[in-house]
């Protein structure tokens, strides 16, 4: 574990988009810059140019400040050429705000790429980040904002990052008694539940994945059968 946390630190991803959605300005996360709104604009197809400000204007919630709406009864989508083939990080970044005719927490919509659905009638609640990474093996990611019937769809911040190679195998056994293979994983989508450090700890950083790992005794169900090791 301790190798593979040092490699994803140093971890240089080949492609590395970061959008602060709404923003006219870069804004940085950690030691990561989220390039602003308007200088991602030839990546977007979108009918109508809405992009939006919270009133709350707290450093605390970068980059939930800002947004970008895509309107009702059309369909939005951005288009990145993709540099290497493999497995790529998606991630989502919603805080739902009020702004004029558009209260972000009514929005219900769906998100697809080429050839899977990430997210399906989805309704934000609070700030929340969704993470997905599937394998490309075409020159362009296409991602698509669906609005539900009469709604809409909206993004605070968007995330399109090179996976390493190494971080998930072709295949894995589950841990019990009774082990089950699952094989071609390397392929798969996946959508992140949650990271856990073994044996405890916790370990944050964003210098090139914006990746946090989690103390993993809060998911032990029967806690004298697990042993720790330094």
């Amino acid at each position: 574990m301790a190798s593979l946390v040092l490699d994803l630190i140093s971890f240089d991803p080949i492609d590395n988009y970061l959008i602060d959605c709404g923003s006219s300005s870069n804004t940085t996360v950690g030691a990561r810059v989220f390039v602003a709104d308007s200088s991602t604009s030839k990546f977007l197809s979108t009918p109508t140019n809405i992009i939006v400000t919270s009133s709350a204007n707290n450093s605390m919630f970068v980059p939930y400040q800002t947004a970008r709406i895509f309107p009702p009864n059309s369909n939005s989508s951005y288009t990145f050429p993709i540099i290497q083939t493999g497995r790529h990080w998606i991630r989502f970044y919603f805080l739902p705000f009020a702004h004029g005719n558009y209260n972000m927490s009514l929005a219900n919509f769906s998100v697809s790429t080429q050839s899977h659905r990430l997210l399906s009638n989805f309704n934000p609640k609070g700030a929340s980040m969704k993470e997905f990474s599937i394998y490309l093996s075409s020159s362009t990611l296409v991602i698509t904002f669906i609005p539900s019937n009469n709604s809409f769809a909206f993004l605070n911040a968007l995330e399109v990052v090179s996976v390493p190679e190494f971080l998930i195998t072709d295949n894995a056994s589950t841990v019990s008694t009774q082990p089950r293979k699952f094989d071609h994983l390397s392929t798969q989508a996946f959508e992140t539940i949650a990271r856990e450090l073994f044996p405890l700890g916790v370990l944050s950083y964003d210098e090139s994945s914006s990746i946090e790992w989690h103390k993993n005794v809060r998911y032990i169900t029967w806690g004298v059968a697990a042993h720790y090791l330094a």
